[in-house]
């Protein structure tokens, strides 16, 4: 309180304060006072480093992972697919190239005029079905024929077996076997002994 009445006194008058003034101060009074004046409160400094757009929610998409074997095993389905799909074709070729051959076209000739095949099966000889099916090794080239294929007439159906070989390219076919199997009672009938028809491929 002395320091105080003694820094009155050496202010300037216009400065000077008042002994009564200084002495009804309390020293909370005068501390809080003080702190008041001389000390300053920080202000929000970190609003200004803040982003001002509004923040994001984490979204979560549940769906399946992919899978990294769909795509081998697509391609293994297709390639399985491809080679069924070519030996599908490659029979049907080779089917289509036997049903073609001078071979199968002669005997179906001969069978037509044979009076053996008219007695059995009637007339209109011609294959069974609208897809027909040769069985069997058609090799011309080496000379080697074992085939059989289904014909029918206008009383019953029935099974050709054809067997012959030859010994070079310009040799004759040797002709083994040449028969009708009834599909009826599945009797066998030998058209090589058939005088109507002179049978040669």
């Amino acid at each position: 309180m002395f320091s105080l009445l003694r820094l009155s006194t050496a202010l300037p008058t216009g400065l000077r304060v008042s002994r009564s003034s200084i002495i009804g101060l309390k020293p909370l009074q005068t501390v809080t006072s003080l702190n008041r004046t001389n000390l300053i409160k920080p202000t929000n400094y970190g609003l200004r480093y803040q982003s001002t757009q509004p923040i994001k929610k984490q979204m979560v998409i549940e769906r399946e992972l992919p899978d990294p074997l769909k795509e081998v095993r697509s391609n293994r389905y297709k390639f399985i697919a491809f080679v069924t799909l070519m030996g599908i074709s490659s029979f049907l070729i080779f089917n289509y190239e036997k049903l073609n051959s001078p071979i199968v076209t002669t005997t179906l000739h001969f069978l037509r005029r044979s009076q053996t095949m008219k007695d059995v099966l009637g007339e209109k000889i011609d294959f069974a079905s609208a897809f027909p099916w040769v069985r069997g090794q058609l090799n011309q080239v080496q000379g080697k024929v074992n085939i059989e294929f289904h014909v029918k007439g206008t009383k019953g159906e029935g099974k050709i077996k054809l067997r012959a070989d030859r010994e070079d390219r310009l040799s004759d076919f040797l002709i083994h076997e040449w028969c009708l199997i009834d599909d009826k009672d599945g009797k066998v009938y030998d058209l090589l002994e058939d005088d109507t028809v002179d049978f040669a491929v």
